[in-house]
């Protein structure tokens, strides 16, 4: 049984979402005989973890059904050719990546991880593929994925939204300064 380090376990609860969802917090940090534990302040109590017990808290569906209710804000890009998210989004299905992506300044980032993020936004279930990395400033949501995955963009001059090409059900963007995001519950 395969378990992550505790500084993954560690940098999974400090990245916020999965901390407050879960009701734990980082107290300290120590070894003992050589073994790395962590003192955790659970909802109602105190608690000193191994790394092996630490890294069980913390699984994939642990994190994935804890941080049900963060909000994830993805500009709307219809330059972008995939969907990108910053490292600290919440997703599940991670698994490694070796893709250039080219950002607006013109420069390219090398991608290691490609992930799944599982939301939703007004009513309406959200399954995709993203590129994940730590570089990545911004959250973007691709409209030449979306429209590929059987999505329509429509883009007004007071409001914009998404239309499922299926279901029939229209998804709203949020209006900003600079242009439209979704906004997706995890």
């Amino acid at each position: 049984h395969d378990h992550p380090s505790v500084d993954s376990a560690i940098d999974t609860l400090i990245s916020g979402a999965a901390e407050s969802a879960l009701g734990l917090t980082i107290v300290s940090e120590r070894a003992v005989q050589g073994v790395k534990r962590v003192r955790v302040q659970e909802p109602h109590r105190e608690s000193d973890y191994d790394e092996e017990t630490l890294a069980d808290l913390i699984t994939d569906n642990e994190v994935a059904n804890a941080v049900k209710h963060s909000v994830i804000r993805m500009s709307a890009d219809s330059g972008a050719s995939a969907h990108i998210v910053k490292a600290s989004v919440p997703t599940t299905n991670r698994r490694p990546a070796d893709v250039t992506v080219k950002v607006a300044n013109g420069e390219t980032v090398q991608v290691s991880k490609r992930a799944t993020v599982l939301a939703s936004s007004n009513g309406h279930d959200f399954n995709f593929t993203v590129l994940q990395d730590e570089s990545f400033g911004m959250n973007l949501f691709s409209i030449k994925e979306a429209t590929r995955n059987g999505y329509t963009a429509v883009f007004g001059k007071d409001k914009a939204f998404l239309h499922h090409n299926v279901t029939k059900q229209r998804i709203p963007f949020e209006t900003t300064q600079g242009g439209w995001d979704l906004v997706l519950s995890a």
